[in-house]
């Protein structure tokens, strides 16, 4: 806490970081996502697909703001306690996220999240054919 106000907090999974060790070449996925209470906040999430594709959370932060200082933090903060690093990060575009994944050297791969693509391109394209095909290609 700086002052009065919140600053940020950050808890890593031990059972998510002795799992991912298995599953690094599949990746990790990060997002964050805005906290509706009366504190507000932003919860940043780390998270893989484990063997039974179950998604495991492997680290959470809850941030004051999201911006590219606090997703460095995050990702340091991740990267730290995990054993190997991620193959690569599918990600969303949040705010400072890309920059972040930018600045951190052991991060070699970054993707997009494909779901976030289409969700983008459905304002543009109406088309349930293209929409089916298009999820045909990603999942191939």
């Amino acid at each position: 806490m700086t002052g009065e106000s919140f600053f940020r907090l950050a808890l890593v999974f031990r059972e998510g970081i002795h799992t991912f060790q298995h599953y690094a070449p599949r990746g990790l996925c990060v997002d964050g996502t805005f906290l509706k209470t009366t504190v507000g906040g932003i919860l940043l999430v780390a998270c893989f697909c484990n063997g039974n594709m179950e998604l495991q959370i492997i680290a959470i932060t809850v941030v004051s703001i999201e911006n590219q200082d606090n997703w460095v933090f995050f990702l340091k903060f991740l990267l730290a306690h995990l054993i190997q690093p991620p193959a690569f990060i599918v990600s969303g575009r949040d705010k400072g996220l890309i920059p972040a994944v930018k600045a951190i050297e052991s991060i070699h791969h970054h993707l997009n999240c494909f779901r976030r693509i289409m969700e983008n391109s459905n304002t543009k394209f109406k088309s349930k054919q293209m929409k089916r095909m298009a999820w045909n290609v990603a999942r191939a």
